[in-house]
């Protein structure tokens, strides 16, 4: 189920409301003598302001099926006057599943276009993180639209959330940076390159070491007790592990078996790369099965759930985390459920190989295979020396690594490891499923993992 809302316009194509409807039109439409469009509603400004009135008075409204319910924080009263004081309705301009809207600099509205029964992640850690324990690097929360169904069905309309305005994402500038150094090291010497390359990599890694202190002080911020069930942090039991360790299984075998059914329209890199992962079915097996016995201790809580360098919004030198929904592919349900935080390390260490991959990708398109080699050795060293750049951050957020890992973060590299073959798999299900020219990306990245236990964490 879809959440459409709809307009109509009415007049010539050539005048407006016509001229700006006809973009968004869904069909043409005629009452009589007069022609007119039907449309998609987001994207008039009437109807965002309409959404904003509702998050405004709280809205308890009765609507086909059930009711329209808004709610907002103390932060909207604020937004809400700085954005009429500024006349703008536009969209950001960046692909996505739902819809969003910026109106007049300040207020970011975020129309979910798919129907998911249950209480939505993103506005359930956004409000925590926003009034009750308050972590300054996200964009706030401002209110939320909800449809209660008179059949007791729930979902989240929209969510009004601070405009955060940014330089960008860290992914683009990491992949602008790294494309550009790739550059460099085709038409100059190795030995030069090599010489400089603490150098060139200087400020972008500067900005990862701060993505780690970033990422450190949300998980500090997720794991203080605030006498809430559904933040409080628990202990990880042995019942954890084994239950992490089933998940995990049953993904591997539903990777394989997607693998096995779609192999053959999969591109030369990751046909190979299929065939030998098909191959170490039972050594994945057997690393997996380390995760119950592996005597891992710590603290369980919320997280980030699908945490990468497109998560992250560049603001002035410092980073604003985003995009708390979680994993898109995954129940409401399994997105809120308490997990070990090192999820969101390996999900970011995870994007900085999806990074240099995709740099490499993008200047060797039309070159050699050797050129690619060449690169495939810069791009490496540019991971481990990120990786190391962010754990460090990491470790130096207060509060967040003592409290929620007994043995430290890097004695949990083991842990990470394996979180980060989940998620890998998880990467070789979504690309097959939605970019199969991509998989041969994830497919190499559990490939090293198995061969190099430390490779999501040296």
């Amino acid at each position: 189920t879809y959440f459409v809302p709809l307009a109509q316009a009415w007049g010539r194509a050539d005048e407006e409301p016509m001229r700006s409807a006809l973009p968004q039109a869904l069909a043409r439409i005629r009452h009589q003598a007069s022609l007119g469009a039907l449309y998609d509603a987001v994207y008039d400004e009437r109807f965002c302001w309409a959404l904003i009135e509702a998050a405004s008075r709280q809205a308890d409204d009765a609507v086909a099926g059930g009711r329209l319910r808004a709610w907002k924080t103390s932060l909207f009263d604020p937004l809400e006057q700085q954005a009429r004081e500024i006349d703008g309705h536009r969209a950001p301009g960046s692909e996505g599943s739902n819809s969003a809207i910026i109106l007049g600099d300040s207020l970011f509205l975020k129309i979910y276009r798919r129907d998911r029964t249950g209480v939505n992640p993103e506005v359930e850690m956004g409000r925590f993180l926003t009034e009750r324990s308050p972590f300054a690097h996200i964009a706030r929360l401002a209110g939320a639209i909800e449809f209660h169904g008179d059949d007791g069905h729930v979902a989240s309309i929209a969510v009004l959330q601070e405009h955060v305005a940014a330089q960008g994402d860290a992914w683009s500038q990491v992949t602008n940076h790294l494309e550009r150094f790739f550059e460099d090291c085709l038409v100059r010497p190795a030995e030069e390159q090599w010489s400089e390359v603490a150098t060139s990599h200087g400020l972008n890694l500067a900005l990862m070491r701060q993505l780690g202190q970033r990422t450190g002080e949300l998980h500090a911020a997720l794991a203080r007790h605030t006498e809430d069930p559904a933040f409080d942090p628990e202990p990880v039991t042995a019942e954890d592990l084994s239950a992490w360790q089933q998940v995990m299984q049953d993904e591997a075998r539903a990777t394989f078996e997607l693998l096995k059914r779609h192999q053959a329209r999969l591109g030369e890199a990751a046909r190979e790369a299929a065939e030998r992962l098909l191959a170490m079915d039972e050594a994945l097996m057997q690393r997996i099965g380390a995760m119950a016995t592996s005597g891992f201790e710590g603290l369980k809580t919320r997280f980030h759930g699908d945490f990468h360098l497109g998560q992250a919004l560049v603001v002035e030198n410092d980073l604003v985390l985003i995009d708390f929904e979680g994993e898109p592919a995954r129940s409401l349900e399994a997105r809120r459920r308490k997990h070990t935080p090192l999820k969101d390390v390996a999900g970011m260490l995870r994007s900085f190989s999806y990074a240099a991959h995709s740099a490499v990708r993008r200047v060797t398109a039309d070159r050699a295979m050797g050129d690619t080699a060449l690169l495939a050795v810069f791009a490496q060293d540019w991971v481990a020396r990120a990786t190391e750049a962010f754990l460090l951050g990491y470790e130096a957020a207060e509060g967040a690594e003592s409290a929620l890992y007994a043995a430290g973060l890097r004695g949990s590299s083991q842990m990470v490891a394996l979180l980060a073959i989940e998620k890998a798999l998880y990467e070789v299900r979504y690309e097959i499923n939605n970019r199969p020219d991509w998989a041969d990306i994830p497919l190499t990245g559990v490939l090293s993992l198995l061969t190099d236990p430390q490779s999501a964490h040296s």
